[in-house]
């Protein structure tokens, strides 16, 4: 009898793919926990910098008293009365 012809790959050929399967399993598993160690405890965020004393309002010549804060991120100017 002659063998039947098959569709696929033959056995041996399909034992040449298993370690590279392992290896790609292995791999995927390892990026999988990296990406999940990171989403679920991020790294701690940087300390404060410590901030200078807030500036005291100084009045304007014009009557209007400034304040800036210590960052210098912002300031406010209000009537002096």
């Amino acid at each position: 009898m002659a063998a039947e012809a098959r569709g696929g790959l033959e056995p041996a050929t399909l034992r040449k793919w298993i370690p590279v399967g392992i290896v790609a399993a292995i791999l995927l598993g390892v990026a999988a926990m990296v990406i999940a160690r990171e989403l679920i405890s991020p790294a701690p965020p940087d300390p404060p910098a410590r901030a200078a004393p807030a500036a005291p309002a100084a009045p304007a010549t014009d009557g209007v008293a400034r304040f800036r804060d210590a960052e210098g991120t912002f300031s406010i100017s209000y009537p002096g009365g």
